[in-house]
């Protein structure tokens, strides 16, 4: 099991993450749910986003909810 760390130093000043999903087994990556000011106005960065490995937010995966099930959530 993955033991993911997310960098806040690294992730905008306007958004900030809620839970982090950790993959059980397997190579999949780890992924952050982040919530934000972007988000109360309607805007487009808040969702899911790859961890990547140095603890920033790697590539957007948009809003909708991907496939937890074989993930562990963490509470940031």
């Amino acid at each position: 099991m993955s033991n993911a760390r997310l960098d806040r130093t690294q992730v905008p000043p306007d958004l900030w993450a809620r839970e982090i999903w950790v993959p059980q087994s397997g190579a999949k990556p780890s992924l952050v749910e982040v919530i934000g000011g972007l988000y109360l106005t309607g805007g487009k960065r808040s969702g899911f986003y790859v961890l990547a490995p140095d603890g920033s937010l790697g590539e957007y995966l948009g809003r909708n909810k991907p496939d937890l099930r074989s993930m562990r959530g963490t509470r940031v």
